[in-house]
């Protein structure tokens, strides 16, 4: 431990990153991930490998996705929770979430470049589809001759009814003609869409593209605006000190926390969940969210001994510090173990054929040794290791075990994407570039994401030098 310093002994405006000291790896990884961003654009325009590149960027961009998110997680929960610890590694948490746009960012292809969005999520193609054949004339003239006929047949049925003194029977016919109403040439893309795929007709009022790019709109620039917010009044109590933009944060951070539990859900079904928009599972978004808390406290244990190791934070952060952090991602293992059996168990026990598909694809021939390892190297190795008290104090070890965990958490993000690739991809692995393709989609995303993070370094103090609780957290004792 770090040993009862006092304010005297810190710099008075905190530590500054020498950014001299990374720029050259800084604008390397910048550098290898332009021209990977390049060969991924040219992969993912070109139609002789977007259906493979796509799910391929898609398992990037969600990846490192989770890791951002997990640092808007832990910057709200140490403000919300009122925590005094984590005060020495704040900045890191902010940092952490602070790529959250860049993120956002690169996701953007996979919306915009209609033939991998149609691959992706299967549902827009058929709405596109259904929605040109619906302008067609010959169909909207057929459509309004069968509509006319109906309309013509009631009407008869009423004037038979008249005739003869049925006074309900015209009625009826005739509240059946007021049903029908005149006819509306708008309806016919959901009549088309129920015909062909009642379960998508019956999620209309949610997977409509135009809901979807609105909340894919929303949902990031909110994540953004919370994590930027954040930041913004932690550096300014470095100049102006004193405890009320600790309670301003305090109070933002509840409310910010039901928008980030919003946005994390709703980006999760929206990008992995509607992959098969048949599928669902009521427990998807919180299965998403033990993963990216998990990731995310993985990230800022290396981010931390990484910035240890340039000389920075040496007597702030110590090996309680590292000691907590490891309990932290000691509980998400058992918390995600928790929720990915409850999952199971569930969808297991009910066997309603629309969840259970989820798990016959991941448990069957080639998916099911990567599902055995993932309940293996997920939880049970982390659980043995990680109750080792004296390896959480051990910066060195911690940090192996943080690496160990983003890999493991890779495979369980690859798991969730990948085998709806299709068996073709699965079975011809190397000839359909499929483990190539992924390997240069998160090597890409992962070079442009730490490179942002390590520009973000050199823009203030690494830690917050004048927040009225710093002493708390670096005389921490647990």
């Amino acid at each position: 431990m770090a040993g009862h310093i006092n304010l005297k002994e810190l710099p008075l405006n905190g530590e500054r990153f020498d950014f001299s000291k990374v720029s050259r790896l800084a604008t390397g990884l910048l550098a290898v991930g332009g021209i990977g961003l390049v060969a991924s654009l040219f992969f993912l325009f070109n139609e002789g490998t977007q259906k493979a590149f796509s799910f391929s960027w898609l398992l990037g961009t969600f990846f490192f996705f989770t890791i951002a998110v997990g640092g808007v997680f832990w910057t709200l929960l140490h403000h919300a929770t009122n925590s005094g610890w984590g005060i020495a590694v704040r900045r890191v948490f902010e940092k952490v979430g602070l790529v959250i746009p860049v993120v956002g960012i690169l996701m953007i292809p996979l919306f915009t470049i209609t033939p991998v969005k149609h691959t992706l999520w299967h549902w827009t193609e058929i709405e596109d589809r259904l929605g040109a054949k619906a302008e067609q004339p010959e169909v909207i003239a057929e459509f309004e001759a069968k509509h006319n006929a109906h309309v013509a047949e009631f009407a008869a049925i009423k004037a038979s009814a008249e005739a003869a003194g049925n006074t309900a029977e015209a009625e009826l016919a005739q509240k059946e003609i007021e049903n029908l109403g005149d006819f509306d040439a708008s309806k016919i893309k959901g009549k088309l869409i129920k015909k062909e795929d009642p379960i998508l007709y019956g999620k209309k009022g949610y997977l409509n593209q135009t809901f979807w790019y609105i909340r894919y709109v929303a949902f990031f620039v909110l994540l953004t605006y919370v994590i930027r917010q954040m930041r913004k009044w932690s550096v300014r109590q470095d100049s102006e000190g004193g405890v009320k933009l600790t309670f301003r944060m305090r109070r933002a951070a509840c409310g910010f926390m039901i928008i980030f539990a919003l946005a994390m859900t709703f980006v999760a079904l929206d990008m992995v969940m509607a992959i098969d928009h048949h599928w669902f599972s009521t427990m998807w978004g919180v299965y998403v969210f033990a993963g990216s808390a998990l990731s995310g406290m993985a990230t800022i244990i290396l981010a931390t001994t990484y910035i240890r190791s340039k000389g920075y934070m040496k007597g702030v952060v110590s090996s309680e510090h590292y000691h907590v952090m490891g309990k932290l991602m000691f509980a998400f293992v058992v918390f995600w173990a928790y929720i990915t059996f409850s999952q199971f168990f569930l969808i297991w026990y009910a066997n309603i054929t629309e969840e259970t598909k989820y798990f016959l694809i991941r448990n069957t021939e080639f998916w099911n040794y990567f599902s055995i390892a993932l309940v293996v190297l997920h939880f049970i190795v982390p659980f043995v290791i990680l109750l080792q008290s004296w390896l959480k104090r051990k910066p060195a070890w911690l940090s192996s075990m943080a690496v160990y965990i983003l890999l493991v958490h890779l495979l369980d993000v690859y798991l969730m994407i990948i085998p709806m690739r299709g068996p073709l991809v699965a079975h011809n692995y190397f000839y359909q570039g499929g483990v190539l393709y992924d390997l240069l989609a998160v090597v890409t995303v992962g070079c442009l994401v730490v490179g942002a993070f390590l520009f973000s370094l050199r823009k203030d103090s690494l830690f917050p030098c004048r927040d009225p609780r710093l002493l708390e957290s670096i005389n921490l004792h647990n």
